[in-house]
């Protein structure tokens, strides 16, 4: 899928929902864990593998009832904990991060279990993430500051604290696609999970 297409499909999640009258508007924030998986470099599974990082989300979108569309923005930051095994510390790379930046759309369908307050969801995004990837080793820099398209798919719980407040605790997979550092020609990929807690609140 093309930049253009991708645009044009999160512009179109985006458009219906917020133009659609019958539905309930809302905002919502979370911050959480996220687990970067390691890092594969040109079919080297975990060449540089990562420690936990901060996750944090806000959106804006609307409530269908049983469906939800919502525009997102998210950001991920994490630290090198080794390249090839060997820790950052032990081959003089000091504070070296790793950030996404990333505005989806996403879908949900609210599970109705007819208990009091509780809603289990499964969701799922599309959009594009500003990965801001650089190493810095052997005199030499490694860059991978690009724009990608994305995805991602989760799971989770909406707990109702009152008519219109809801707490959220969620669990989601994304994947940001075809990373690459420019300098040296190489081709990368990570998976992310995530685990957030946050708060829903309807207007």
């Amino acid at each position: 899928m093309t930049m253009n297409k991708t645009l044009a499909s999160l512009a179109l999640l985006i458009g219906l929902g917020f133009s659609t009258a019958s539905a309930e508007p809302y905002i919502s924030g979370a911050i959480g864990l996220g687990v970067p998986g390691g890092m594969e470099i040109e079919e080297v599974e975990d060449a540089i593998e990562y420690d936990t990082g901060l996750a944090l989300a806000a959106a804006v979108g609307y409530d269908f009832g049983d469906v939800r569309l919502e525009g997102e923005l998210s950001y991920l930051s994490s630290d090198v904990d080794s390249i090839r095994d060997v820790p950052t510390e032990d081959i003089g790379i000091d504070d070296y991060k790793t950030s996404l930046t990333s505005l989806m759309a996403n879908g949900y369908y609210d599970i109705d279990l007819n208990a009091a307050g509780i809603s289990p969801y499964l969701m799922g995004g599309i959009g594009i993430t500003i990965a801001d990837v650089k190493l810095e080793y052997d005199n030499t820099t490694y860059e991978g500051d690009e724009t990608y398209f994305a995805f991602q798919l989760g799971t989770g719980v909406g707990i109702a604290i009152s008519d219109k407040l809801d707490l959220d605790l969620g669990y989601r997979y994304f994947r940001p696609t075809g990373i690459e550092y420019e300098s040296v020609n190489w081709e990368a990929s990570i998976e992310i999970h995530k685990f957030m807690a946050g708060v829903r609140y309807t207007l």
